[in-house]
């Protein structure tokens, strides 16, 4: 699954965010998950915690997208 998609498909996510988020990363919008290197890893997962964090509440497939990443 390409990191767009996964993205894309939570609630309030949509193209121009994802573009932003990807962007800011250096990470392609059509990388796979499973070709991500740990450090990639690392930096996505920071990013999407400190947004979560920041009063919003993570939905349980946001929960789920995270722990398989």
């Amino acid at each position: 699954m390409e990191l767009s998609d996964l993205l894309m498909s939570q609630r309030r996510w949509g193209r121009a965010r994802c573009r932003r988020l990807l962007l800011s990363l250096g990470l392609p919008e059509n990388k796979h998950i499973g070709t991500l290197t740990p450090r990639q890893r690392r930096a996505l997962v920071e990013v999407l915690s400190t947004k979560t964090s920041s009063g919003h509440h993570r939905t349980l497939q946001q929960e789920q997208a995270l722990a398989t990443v």
